[in-house]
């Protein structure tokens, strides 16, 4: 009796060790991609606050558009007086090389 569950036990050992080594699969074992899921969002906000969430924001943007308008404005008319100014210091310049030479 004790002889044959030895042996058993050796063989089944060997039988696992067999199939753990030599990599016989029992199973299925191809990877499925899970299955696609889609989903639809629901805006649960009241249309009117809704509404004065995207005027809000509207009227940011344009806020922003005006300002940055208004800035390249003042940048172009310093602009345009820095040349003016380089236009007066040379025509003042000429105004003195031409006194000189009188």
């Amino acid at each position: 009796m004790k002889f044959t569950h030895i042996f058993l036990s050796v063989l089944l050992h060997a039988v696992l060790l067999a199939l753990l080594f030599f990599g016989i699969d029992l199973g299925d074992s191809r990877i499925k991609p899970p299955p696609v899921m889609t989903a639809v969002l629901i805006d649960k906000t009241p249309k009117d606050v809704r509404r004065a969430v995207e005027e809000s924001e509207k009227k940011r943007i344009a806020d922003a558009a005006e300002a940055k308008r208004l800035e390249e404005q003042k940048l172009l008319e310093e602009q345009k007086k820095q040349e003016q100014e380089v236009v007066k210091q040379k025509q003042l310049a000429e105004e003195k090389k031409k006194q000189e030479e009188k």
